[in-house]
């Protein structure tokens, strides 16, 4: 399925006279053609995109309203790597979180992003919250989250100044420089042949027999 991205009254195919896709949406070309169209470029459109673009023979832009990518949630907040200790035993959501923190870590070693595995503490307050702690610990060892409880004693020991009944230490809980891996993402999205427009919102989208035409 291709796409074209519509900006003026010139019609030109994705590579015609060798400029990008991105350079002729500059360039303010009518039809700039692509086998695949990512909307958005943050971080899971620049992931996204980045796999596509890996395929043989498959032109992939990437269209971003802002000025630079990741410019919204990508970059406004708190970076945390999540363990996936919270959500529903089978849900979907479980699945992505734990696997994709694993693929994520794996990525941040391999393109020497600036991440740390710092751990997370799930702090009681009196026993009510630790017996909730306790079902909380049995959820995690059922979806092979790794967790441990964490004694009174031993957390004012690790942490004299938390006041804990008891704790619910997630080791693989970590943080990751969200900035430099967008840079990293958007780089191997280019090396693989993608292309990156910035300041190219999309108004419109339709669809053909020739394919989907989005307005930008």
């Amino acid at each position: 399925m291709r796409f074209r991205a519509a900006t003026g009254r010139r019609t030109f195919s994705a590579l015609r006279n060798g400029y990008s896709a991105a350079q002729q949406l500059a360039a303010r070309a009518d039809d700039a053609q692509v086998d695949c169209l990512v909307i958005g470029g943050g971080v899971v459109g620049l992931a996204a995109a980045r796999q596509l673009a890996a395929r043989a023979d498959s032109s992939v832009l990437v269209v971003e309203k802002n000025d630079s990518v990741g410019a919204e949630t990508s970059s406004r907040n708190s970076e945390v790597i999540h363990a996936g200790i919270f959500y529903p035993r089978d849900s979907l959501r479980t699945q992505l979180c734990i696997e994709g923190k694993r693929l994520l870590y794996a990525y941040c070693q391999e393109r020497r992003i600036p991440h740390a595995r710092v751990g997370k503490w799930v702090v009681a307050r009196d026993a009510g919250q630790e017996q909730q702690l306790q079902r909380l610990a049995a959820h995690c060892a059922d979806v092979g989250v790794p967790a441990r409880m964490v004694g009174r004693a031993q957390a004012a020991r690790d942490e004299p100044c938390v006041r804990a009944h008891a704790v619910l230490d997630s080791p693989t809980t970590g943080i990751v420089d969200s900035h430099a891996l967008l840079a990293a993402l958007r780089a191997d999205l280019e090396a693989s042949g993608g292309d990156v427009a910035l300041r190219a919102e999309v108004l419109a989208l339709s669809h053909d027999a020739a394919g989907f035409r989005a307005l930008v």
